[in-house]
Parts: C-alpha cells; sequence; structure tokens
C-alpha cells in the first residue's frame, strides 16, 4: 500500500462513503496500474466531471440534456436515486424554449430498469419506427429522433 500524498494546500480533503466491494475493485486497480488508491479517486472525479460538464451551463436544457442522461441511465440514475418529477425537474429546469421541452413520460423512459424497458416502448406507437434490437440503442434513437437532435434518415 502506498502513503497517500501530503496535504496541498490547493487540495480540499473529502470524505466519502464507498461500499466495500467497490473500494476493493479500486485498490485491485490501483496496484495494477502502481498508483497510488487516492489518484484513482481523484481519475475517477475528473472523469466523471468531464461527462457532467454540459450541466454547467445554464443554457442547456431540456433535450440540449438528453443525450447526457441517455448516456448515464441505469446505475448512474439509480444510485442517484432519482424519481421521475425530480429528474423531470432537472432537465427542464432552465428551459425557456418550449421546443426543447422533455415530455415526463419520456422522463419516465430513462429511469426504466431495463426488464420494463422494452415493453415502454414496444407499447408507444411513436417509438415503433425507432426500434432496434439492443433496447438501449432503441431507446437513444428514439429520444433523439422525438426531440430533432438525430435526424430518422441517420439511424441504422
Amino acid at each position: 500500500m502506498f502513503q497517500e500524498d501530503t496535504p496541498n494546500p490547493k487540495k480540499n480533503l473529502v470524505s466519502i462513503r464507498v461500499k466495500d466491494a467497490n473500494r476493493e475493485q479500486v485498490l485491485k486497480i490501483a496496484d495494477r496500474l502502481l498508483v497510488k488508491e487516492s489518484k484513482l479517486y481523484r481519475l475517477a472525479i475528473n472523469i466523471l466531471l468531464t461527462q457532467l460538464s454540459t450541466l454547467h451551463s445554464s443554457n442547456a436544457a431540456g433535450s440540449d440534456l438528453l443525450p447526457l442522461f441517455i448516456s448515464l441511465r441505469g446505475p448512474f440514475l439509480e444510485d442517484l436515486d432519482f424519481k421521475p418529477l425530480q429528474l423531470h425537474r432537472i432537465i427542464n429546469k432552465f428551459n425557456a424554449d418550449p421546443d426543447k421541452f422533455v415530455r415526463l413520460e419520456d422522463v419516465v423512459l430513462l429511469l426504466s430498469p431495463d426488464h420494463l424497458l422494452r415493453d415502454n416502448l414496444r407499447s408507444n406507437l411513436n417509438a415503433r419506427h425507432t426500434k432496434d434490437k439492443d433496447t438501449h440503442i432503441w431507446l437513444h434513437n428514439y429520444l433523439l429522433t422525438k426531440y430533432g437532435i438525430l435526424p430518422l434518415s441517420s439511424q441504422r
């Protein structure tokens, strides 16, 4: 095990709770990469902040945020324990443009567990024209086509 860096006045000490299984994975990966555990946590934070960079812009709202939340569905959204109305408010919060407003029914799709998502898409008449054997691609194509981000002709 490596000794931690000496405190740097430009860095803040943060305490987080991590499941034992996750910490064991971090330790194994850090050991494999020959780096300190703390460096791996910093890398993970930097990667996450890069992924979430769209949220820095107060102009990004509604359908502008769909690609981000589509890519983060599943464990990310589950870990944050979002409820449909809560995520609906987050997505549409700064939205002054009605053309970018994301409907609650579509936010519910983002939060649907995998085993229900396909059934939800199958029962949606508008989603049938974007059907794909991969449910995640189907959801991606449906939402991005519906909100004018992905033209129907660019689907596979």
